[in-house]
C-alpha cells in the first residue's frame, strides 16, 4: 500500500516531468504519439507523448504548456488526468500526464522526433517507453476514459533504471 509519506515525497520530488497525449475527442479513437529521434540520449526511437522536465522556478502545469509549444508549436488546453511516480533507493521522480483535444487536421513537425496519429487499437504495436506504457495500459483498461483520474506508483531499485523490473507497483484512484 502507498503510504502518506510516499505521496508527500512524490509531490515534493525534485525531479518532475510532464507527458502530453493529444487525442481526437474525450472518448479518444486516436492519440498523437512522439517517436523519439534516434539521436536523443534518453529513449532513442521509443514512443511516448510530448513533454519534458520541469525547469527551476516553473510550475509543473506551466511546463506542460511550454513543452507542447516548444516541441510542436501548439497551444492546446491541457487536462492533468494521471501521474506516474517512481520511488527508488536513490530518489523520487514524478511524471504528470496530460491530455488535450486536437483536431488532427495537420500533424505538426516536432523538434524531438516524429509525431504520429495512432489508433488506440494499435498503440501497443509500438515500442513505448516503459513508464508511459504502464500508464497507457491502465488508461486502456479504463476504456480511455478522460474523466478517470489515477496514479501509478512504481517502486524500483534506481530512478534511472528505465528497464529495471519494478519491485512492485501500486495504483491510486486519484492523480497526484
Amino acid at each position: 500500500m502507498v503510504s502518506d509519506e510516499d505521496i508527500t515525497s512524490l509531490r515534493n520530488a525534485t525531479e518532475k516531468f510532464t507527458t502530453i497525449f493529444l487525442i481526437d475527442s474525450r472518448q479518444p479513437r486516436f492519440l498523437l504519439m512522439l517517436k523519439r529521434a534516434e539521436w536523443k540520449k534518453f529513449a532513442p526511437g521509443l514512443y511516448t507523448g510530448l513533454g519534458g522536465k520541469v525547469e527551476l522556478g516553473e510550475e509543473i502545469d506551466q511546463c506542460a504548456t511550454r513543452e507542447l509549444k516548444e516541441e510542436a508549436g501548439l497551444e492546446v488546453p491541457l487536462t492533468h488526468f494521471a501521474s506516474i511516480g517512481v520511488i527508488a533507493n536513490n530518489g523520487v521522480k514524478l511524471i504528470r500526464q496530460y491530455f488535450g483535444i486536437y483536431d488532427f487536421i495537420d500533424i505538426p513537425s516536432c523538434t524531438e522526433g516524429v509525431l504520429e496519429k495512432i489508433s488506440v487499437d494499435r498503440v501497443f504495436e509500438r515500442e513505448i517507453i516503459p513508464t508511459a506504457r504502464t500508464m497507457l495500459k491502465l488508461w486502456e483498461e479504463y476504456n480511455w476514459d478522460t474523466n478517470k483520474h489515477f496514479s501509478v506508483i512504481i517502486y524500483r531499485n534506481t530512478v534511472e533504471g528505465m528497464y529495471d523490473v519494478p519491485i512492485r507497483s501500486e495504483i491510486l484512484s486519484k492523480a497526484i
